[in-house]
């Protein structure tokens, strides 16, 4: 039987309504069904299935096909992967290939490599003590089959390639599925992972593909992928994409994160629609990919600046595929953190709280030109709109287009009319301390932490942190401890510690040192943050608390100005100040 007679007798077998029904809410109108469609949003239905012709179209969208377009399009499968869904739908037998056959056994093999690997982990305490400090509990490593590749020189690898041989994979197949490489000088092959913690990758049927191995002791690169092979082609997947849809589709949400561990973490944690890029750039296959499971995937990206990098690039190859109805948005790690480290540290909650926040690709678009020169000059402002523009004529679509150009036209009109400073971000996109709950006593704490961690920084702004009044009463003792000895000009920091836990300031250290909730406001405050980073997260704490103690002082001082007469302008100023003072706030 060749495959043109097996997708007709699929067609006959199976009715298209019956199969799309499982994912649309389908209602019969004539000889056809109509409901709403699964590949955009609407409120009101146009999509409609025809058994008769086993054919589905969309006068919404245009999407439209049949029984396999319609598993390739909603889940993400290949045209084999769809015939081989149906013929276990149907009962129908695929057409016996030797191709088939063959790639049958490497899915077999690699399979049996993840099940060994698995197996190694469970014998080795240390890596299963590495994976635990990291917060990873038994349930999750049993369900994401985490394991562990044993060095090179170790002899358990004769038997992963004793059973290998023994199911018929000779060396050249083990070279072209990706369990072992070959030299370049000779014909000496080796293990592909050798003393690493290895996650399998599976495709949209949960069939292992490849592997992802994580450095977790010694030197050289700290994450390492399969090769790419015919079964795995790293910029068309996602990880956990095939784990991640029952409940993406559910929720019509899903996150995009950088790594495996921060999809484990949160799967863990119960937020279990997270997918990350197999250590590539996020690419525009897998955003179509992902638009098959939720319409305006969530990008979430590390905390720092590497991290933005990685969001900013999306805005190079995204605007040509917009259309209705499909887009991303972007969430903000606080800066330093990482959706792993998040979780762990503050609780599922917390990220979904914070996922609440997420901008729109319009806004973070603005915000990224914005931020890129100054808008003082006529010529700096032209340049400006020309970049938005540039972007907003890469628009395939026409409805998108001309929603972006209203949209875009709108904020320069406003821009020009009403000034730079109105338009301007409400959040940075540049790295900050990000304070949204905690405010000015927060501000203060790490203020002090960073001078603990990293004397070295009074070296230049001893005048400004002397002269900073801070409220709470054990704070500003601390401060005052640590100028006592900073004045012997001694900045090194054990000697610093040793001062303060035998002086009388060693109760609010000992808090201010145990308290792991400060590293989520401020990364550049941790012992092992870089000079670079401390000097730049120190800069804009101190323009934050000063900030907020004029204002303060100003809020006072129009308080009594209104309360010794009363005038519209001063009341609008008063409310103009509290309205700053809750922006610095946030």
């Amino acid at each position: 039987m060749n495959s043109s007679n097996f997708t007709d007798r699929v067609r006959q077998a199976l009715l298209l309504s019956t199969l799309i029904s499982a994912n649309v809410k389908l209602r019969k109108r004539g000889n056809e069904f109509v409901g709403l469609c699964p590949f955009h949003n609407e409120k009101s239905p146009s999509f409609t299935v025809s058994d008769e012709k086993g054919l589905y179209y969309c006068f919404g969208c245009g999407a439209k096909g049949d029984h396999f377009n319609f598993l390739m399009e909603k889940q993400g499968m290949t045209f084999p992967e769809s015939m081989e869904r149906l013929s276990q739908m149907t009962g129908i037998p695929l057409p016996a290939t030797s191709e088939r056959q063959v790639e049958t056994k490497e899915y077999d093999w690699l399979q049996m490599a993840a099940s060994w690997f698995h197996e190694r982990l469970q014998g080795n305490e240390k890596c299963l003590e590495y994976l635990h400090s990291r917060g990873l509990n038994t349930q999750t490593i049993h369900d994401f089959k985490i394991g562990y590749a044993p060095a090179k020189a170790d002899r358990q690898w004769e038997l992963l390639w004793r059973n290998l041989r023994q199911s018929g994979a000779a060396r050249g197949d083990l070279i072209s599925v990706g369990l072992i490489g070959q030299s370049e000088h000779n014909d000496a092959t080796y293990p592909w992972f050798r003393d690493r913690i290895v996650v399998p990758i599976c495709d949209a049927r949960g069939r292992v593909v490849a592997f992802g191995g994580r450095l977790w002791s010694g030197e050289g690169p700290k994450y390492l992928n399969s090769p790419e092979t015919k079964l795995f082609h790293k910029g068309k997947m996602l990880f956990a994409h095939h784990l991640a849809l029952p409940q993406a589709r559910e929720t019509k949400e899903v996150f995009i994160v950088e790594g495996y561990f921060d999809v484990i973490t949160l799967f863990q944690h119960g937020i279990m629609r997270a997918v990350a890029p197999l250590g590539t750039g996020f690419t525009q296959e897998q955003l179509l990919l992902a638009w098959k499971t939720a319409s305006t995937p969530i990008i979430c990206f590390d905390g720092d600046a590497a991290g933005l990098r990685a969001a900013t690039r999306i805005l190079e190859f995204i605007f040509p595929l917009l259309k209705p109805g499909y887009s991303v948005s972007f969430m903000r790690m606080p800066e330093g953190q990482d959706p792993d480290s998040f979780v762990h540290n503050l609780g599922a909650q917390a990220f979904l709280d914070l996922a609440q926040k997420k901008i729109s690709l319009v806004d973070f678009l603005w915000q990224y030109e914005f931020e890129k020169a100054p808008l003082i000059t006529p010529e700096q402002k032209a340049d400006f709109a020309q970049r938005l523009q540039g972007y907003v004529k890469e628009i395939r679509d026409y409805t998108v287009k001309s929603a972006y150009m209203a949209e875009i036209k709108k904020r320069l009109f406003g821009m020009q009319n009403q000034g730079v400073r109105k338009f301007s971000p409400p959040v940075s996109l540049k790295p900050r301390v990000t304070l949204s709950q905690t405010g000015q006593l927060v501000r203060q704490q790490l203020l002090l932490l960073t001078v603990i961690n990293h004397p070295y920084i009074l070296s230049e702004d001893i005048e400004v942190f002397s002269s900073l009044h801070l409220g709470d009463p054990d704070l500003e003792n601390l401060k005052m401890c640590i100028l006592e000895f900073v004045a012997t000009k001694d900045l090194e920091k054990e000697k610093l510690l040793h001062y303060l836990e035998a002086g009388k300031c060693s109760q609010i250290l000992g808090k201010l040192l145990a308290d792991t909730t400060l590293k989520i406001h401020g990364r550049f405050a941790e012992p092992d943050a870089s000079e670079d980073m401390v000097k730049e997260g120190w800069r804009e704490l101190i323009f934050q608390i000063i900030k907020k103690s004029g204002l303060r002082q100003d809020i006072q001082i129009a308080k009594q100005l209104l309360k010794e007469q009363m005038s519209q302008d001063k009341w609008a100023r008063l409310k103009a100040l509290i309205a700053e003072e809750a922006t610095a706030n946030s």
